[in-house]
């Protein structure tokens, strides 16, 4: 190179490629191995989903292996639900004649329509049938193992919620009750999926009205949800009450989440409160048996009286 001629600096056109290309090159060389040294997260939701997955399984097979003969026959109480969706379903009224009812009669008595209307449903598939009876209650045991789960997992943590789990999916009582046609057995799980709603509601400060309406279902699973239902609705209100004010948001259907939570739980009191009004001795369960006649105020201040 003649003396005095500058070296090349790398800022022509290619000098400038040649050093761009052999970056690359670097780069490519390095890349695999810089990826190789990333930790790789564990896929907690996997370590939970299967393990809970194979607790609903078990829960499912003790539920509903030989759910039409064991226990042998239907008890008379599953016996009338039975008949009378099996009526429902092909007249549109129950045995007494009474069209859709919203409370179903008994002798002395009335059973709350939310099982009787899901026995319509399985008869539907599965005929007049003690498997078709029972199917319904056996469903919601399996979906109470789902459900103690998700409110041990808000309150607790996720291996509280499937250590819970697993013990009510083999629990004898759980399992005998979920293997007969008692409207008993779908109050526990509205009320779980109610207090789990309602706890997910005040951490994420939204959902009250869902949970308020889940909780409300329960009115028409047993009859002493009329007086635990309203009970719990106030003792978690007044527990929860400085959460409940801090959840409060700009959205106008939010700034009153307690009057959000309210109205759910009251959409499905309306009806109930309404034939109670319309027949209060039967309203008021056994003491109907002993009420006298006469207009409603009259009939309610006999069945109270006795």
């Amino acid at each position: 190179m003649p003396a005095g001629h500058p070296l090349p600096s790398g800022r022509g056109t290619g000098g400038r490629s040649t050093t761009t290309t052999a970056r690359q090159l670097d780069r490519a060389r390095r890349l695999p191995r810089a990826e190789a040294t990333l930790p790789v997260a564990p896929d907690r939701r996997r370590d939970r989903i299967l393990p809970l997955l194979a607790i609903l399984a078990v829960a499912a097979v003790l539920r509903l292996a030989w759910l039409g003969s064991i226990p042998a026959g239907l008890s008379h109480d599953e016996a009338v639900k039975g008949y009378d969706a099996w009526s429902v379903l092909h007249t549109g009224r129950d045995q007494y004649g009474e069209r859709l009812p919203l409370v179903f009669r008994g002798i002395g008595d009335q059973r709350e329509a939310l099982l009787p209307y899901l026995i319509v449903a399985s008869e539907a598939v599965f005929g007049p049938t003690d498997f078709a009876v029972r199917l319904p209650g056996a469903l919601a045991g399996i979906a109470l193992v789902g459900a103690v789960f998700l409110l041990g997992r808000e309150t607790l943590g996720a291996r509280a919620g499937l250590v819970a789990a697993v013990l009510l999916a083999v629990a004898p009582w759980a399992v005998q009750v979920s293997r007969l046609a008692f409207r008993a057995g779908l109050l526990p799980l509205t009320t779980t999926l109610g207090l789990w709603l309602f706890l997910r509601a005040v951490r994420r400060g939204r959902g009250f009205f869902l949970a308020g309406l889940v909780l409300g279902l329960g009115l028409h699973t047993y009859l002493a949800a009329r007086v635990f239902l309203p009970l719990l609705l106030a003792g978690l209100i007044v527990i929860e009450r400085r959460r409940l004010l801090a959840a409060s948001t700009g959205c106008l259907r939010q700034r009153v989440p307690i009057v959000t939570l309210l109205a759910g739980f009251a959409v499905m009191a309306a009806p109930l409160a309404l034939w109670g009004l319309l027949h209060p001795a039967e309203f008021l369960g056994h003491a109907a048996a002993s009420a006298g006649e006469g207009p409603p105020a009259r009939q309610l201040l006999d069945a109270a009286g006795r």
